[in-house]
């Protein structure tokens, strides 16, 4: 039996029809793909994840220590000197034991020195002065009586 052209246009629309139907489904699931996009009652396929086995043990967990807070030694201890100046030379290094009396540092003397020369001149001036005034008191004092 040879179909007739009514039929062969059903036979042609239902292909064509069946096709449109069945494209969306050739399209390949993408994470940007919108629920407008699926077919009904289809669920959208999520990105695989690489996973890695491992067999359950006991033992010790290493759980990490957060904190904070301020580092201090056990003991310290505030210097002060007599003299300040600029060190010439440290005697003794960082963290040694040290005795008391002991030498720490050395000073470039040269300021000390000029200190040192300042305050003689000082004392040598003031120490003149008061012969020489109380001369110059004497001078200006009125006689009385003679």
């Amino acid at each position: 039996m040879i179909p007739t052209i009514l039929e062969a246009r059903s036979i042609t629309t239902a292909l064509v029809l069946g096709i449109a139907a069945t494209l969306p489904a050739c399209k390949a699931a993408t994470p940007e793909a919108s629920a407008a996009e699926l077919a009904p009652g289809a669920v959208a396929a999520e990105p695989a994840v690489a996973v890695r086995l491992a067999d359950v043990t006991r033992g010790p967990v290493a759980r990490p220590v957060r904190g904070t807070g301020v580092l201090r030694l056990k003991s310290e201890v505030d210097l002060s000197f007599k003299v300040g100046g600029v060190v010439a030379a440290v005697l003794v290094e960082e963290g040694a034991t040290v005795k008391k009396g002991q030498l720490l540092a050395r000073l470039d003397p040269t300021e000390v020195d000029a200190a040192l020369r300042q305050a003689k001149d000082g004392q040598a001036k003031a120490s003149s002065r008061p012969a020489g005034l109380l001369r110059q008191h004497r001078a200006k004092r009125p006689q009385v009586g003679s």
